[in-house]
């Protein structure tokens, strides 16, 4: 991974854990790459990539590139070798790789994407990963734990993976006189559709084991008939933007990846970022919110006079990690707050600088900011919207109110309004919440002038 705060190797050869502080979090699985693409990926929050493989083939990331690469000894089936010795040739090549990925869900078969390694066939061949590690001094991740629900060559069939991996343990310290294997991370996969549940499966497991976690593939695709939000498309983003915002906030989660970078655009799950295989780089609107939308865990200070992007925001009300919590506007987790591509193109130079907008900014939802104000007196806040109603908007500061205003109907066109506030010198916290219901309400900038 790139942008690494503290990275310390000692004299015994010891490998100590690396720092990998957002946004260098945000990760992609892919399955080949064009140079468009790269380069769209290169000018996003994305900072790294895998693709099942040892080496990024002919795509152009990795060291000495803007997007990193973590190559993966995928199985230890009979090219386990051949795998070994690819890992070995690109880690040479390229001395600044930090991770390797080994054992992609062993508790599974090929035909749902495993690699189908009893505890004890993984515990016989993962020295080999961790001398590798070792040698080439980078951080060694996984075996990729899930559910599993067939059985493997032993016969048994593992269920949660903690059934796996206890049992990986024990079979390795059998072999290795009692020693603990190495893992510097805890690799975990999830597509449970509701964010809380995805949080709950990070915690808990890394908390179980007193691991960070890398979540190197998630998006909503529940099998279960009862979950929804794979099934639209519009809620396929919501529950993207939910999950990210909640992984980059929580110290557990090291880094996580999205499924995938080609894959159904126009059908259920709807989760390719990409529009179709070898595209220009042209992004589905999934893609879009995914690339770029912000980190709030390091979220920026503004500065009076400059214009504030929308959802730039420090906080918002997009996310509850409390399940079930009941809010005003019903379960907060499963509401949208509608992080979409951006819509006004009526300045063409705001248009490509501000890629996403909040497009459900109605009925409670608010939105908070750090802005540094230069002096105590009265400004002037405009702000850029849609509405079909009139909708009342509140606007507070270091969590006192400060001023609100009922603004009609824009009559589902854009426009910016204005609102007069008395703000204080210093860094305050500016939250602009609505109280309406409009069917139609967007926001995308403002300013305080």
């Amino acid at each position: 991974m790139k942008k690494i705060l503290t990275a310390a190797l000692l004299l015994s050869g010891t490998f100590l854990s690396f720092s990998l502080p957002s946004p260098a979090k945000r990760g992609m699985c892919y399955n080949s790459f064009t140079e468009s693409e790269i380069k769209t990926l290169e000018e996003s929050n994305v900072t790294w990539a895998y693709n099942w493989y040892q080496n990024p083939g002919k795509d152009k990331i990795g060291p000495d590139h803007k997007i990193e690469f973590m190559p993966m000894i995928w199985g230890a089936g009979e090219d386990f070798d051949e795998m070994v010795t690819r890992t070995k040739e690109y880690l040479a090549a390229n001395k600044n790789v930090k991770c390797l990925l080994g054992f992609n869900e062993p508790m599974m078969k090929a035909q749902y994407g495993g690699c189908a390694l009893t505890p004890k066939e993984a515990a016989e061949k993962w020295p080999v990963l961790e001398q590798i590690a070792e040698e080439y001094k980078v951080e060694l991740a996984g075996p990729a734990l899930t559910w599993g629900f067939e059985p493997l060559s032993d016969g048994k069939i593992y269920g949660a993976p903690e059934a796996w991996m206890d049992e990986f343990i024990s079979e390795y310290k059998k072999l290795n006189k009692n020693k603990e294997p190495r893992y510097d991370y805890l690799v975990l996969h999830s597509y449970m559709d509701y964010p809380s549940a995805v949080m709950w499966f990070c915690s808990t497991y890394g908390n179980r084991y007193n691991k960070k976690v890398l979540l190197t593939e998630f998006c909503a695709w529940d099998q279960d008939p009862n979950q929804i939000p794979h099934q639209d498309k519009n809620e396929q983003i919501t529950a993207m933007t939910q999950k990210v915002e909640a992984m980059d906030t929580e110290e557990i989660v090291e880094g996580y990846a999205w499924f995938m970078s080609h894959a159904e655009a126009e059908k259920i799950p709807y989760n390719s970022v990409f529009t179709k295989k070898g595209s220009d780089g042209s992004l589905t609107d999934l893609g879009k919110v995914y690339l770029y939308m912000t980190d709030v865990s390091r979220s920026k200070t503004f500065t009076a006079g400059e214009v504030i992007p929308a959802y730039e925001y420090s906080s918002s009300s997009n996310y509850n990690t409390t399940v079930g919590e009941k809010c005003d506007d019903g379960i907060r987790f499963n509401t949208p707050v509608g992080i979409a591509p951006a819509t006004d193109r009526g300045d063409k130079k705001l248009y490509k600088k501000i890629p996403l907008e909040l497009g459900n900014f109605s009925n409670k939802r608010f939105a908070n900011y750090k802005v540094n104000i230069p002096s105590s007196k009265k400004y002037t806040v405009s702000l850029r919207i849609m509405t079909d109603r009139e909708e009342l908007y509140i606007i507070s500061a270091d969590g006192k109110e400060i001023v609100q205003k009922e603004i009609p109907s824009t009559k589902g066109k854009w426009k910016t309004v204005t609102l007069e506030a008395e703000l204080s010198e210093g860094i305050r916290e500016l939250q602009i919440k609505t109280l309406g219901n409009a069917r139609t309400a967007k926001f995308y900038w403002f300013t305080i002038e």
